[in-house]
């Protein structure tokens, strides 16, 4: 059985099986071995982040563009905890 080493984030660990990628792995026959290289977390200071999202919620951003799956969960959970997840569009 081939044997991979998976390095991503534990965050987004696939021991689940709902998983895609885990699903073709182990639907291959594929033996996962996974070592997480990587962390995320929010910056010491959010002033920043919590300065665009309230601009988000007033419409100031035409658009909102997200390049991974890891940006978009902390968006919403910063945006949760300010209270603003509903009013930005």
């Amino acid at each position: 059985m081939p044997t991979v080493l998976v390095t991503r984030p534990a965050s987004r660990n696939f021991v689940q099986e709902e998983d895609a990628f885990y699903r073709m792995l182990n639907n291959a026959g594929i033996q996962i071995v996974e070592i997480p290289l990587i962390s995320f977390s929010f910056p010491d200071d959010l002033s920043k982040v919590d300065s665009a999202l309230h601009q988000a919620t007033m419409g100031e951003y035409d658009y909102l563009v997200f390049s991974s799956p890891t940006g978009v969960r902390f968006f919403e959970e910063r945006s949760k905890a300010l209270g603003i997840w509903e009013n930005i569009r």
